[in-house]
């Protein structure tokens, strides 16, 4: 199955390890050095030109940042 992170781009749910809401887990130091760290790496990828309110965690390492919320992204 297929999940779509924005419009441009889907994951196969297998693929996908993680939703998680900007707003509250960045609030961790754990959190910030990780999504530093993968940005160091280069895995880090904006879609779309809004603010983001979530990112999604792949299987590869892959950060994807969007703009749809968690909640809608677990219903999909």
């Amino acid at each position: 199955m297929y999940i779509p992170i924005e419009q441009e781009l889907t994951k196969r749910a297998r693929d996908i390890v993680g939703y998680f809401d900007l707003d509250t887990t960045t609030a961790s130091k754990r959190t910030r050095q990780f999504l530093e760290a993968t940005e160091k790496r280069g895995q880090i990828t904006l879609l779309g030109t809004d603010i983001p309110s979530s990112f999604v965690l792949t299987r590869d390492g892959t950060v994807y940042f969007t703009k749809i919320s968690t909640k809608t992204l677990k219903n999909r």
